[in-house]
């Protein structure tokens, strides 16, 4: 996606973030925006004393042109973040739509509704 100039990645960054916190929404998964922290966090709660990272975001811009994008966690396992420390932060945890709703959620299924959510957002920008 080419991003207009003057480039602000942050800003970029935090509207996709406001797209996966819509799409949570939706779903009624309450979510948020950490300052200075990357990504949608579920607030702490019974399944994590810390706040959990439900989607990660990365982006890289080159002339204007954004690549990479989001990892918005459906069902996948979660065995593997107990061998890391997840963005190398010890204060946090990772968590799955599915753990968050209690049932199992398809990623082919999220696509489209997400998708929408950050078109509709990326509009508002």
């Amino acid at each position: 996606m080419r991003l207009n100039e003057p480039l602000d990645v942050v800003s970029y960054v935090r509207s996709l973030e406001r797209a996966v916190i819509s799409y949570c929404d939706e779903l009624n998964l309450p979510t948020q925006q950490i300052a200075e922290r990357s990504g949608v966090w579920v607030p702490s709660s019974g399944l994590s004393p810390f706040p959990s990272k439900i989607c990660a975001i990365g982006v890289r811009v080159a002339q204007s042109v954004t690549m990479h994008g989001l990892a918005l966690n459906c069902s996948n396992s979660l065995e593997p973040y107990g061998h890391i420390t997840a963005c190398g932060l010890r204060d946090a945890s990772v968590t799955t739509i599915s753990r968050e709703l209690n049932s199992v959620v398809d990623p082919a299924g999220v696509r489209n509704s997400l998708l929408k959510h950050i078109l509709a957002t990326l509009d508002a920008a």
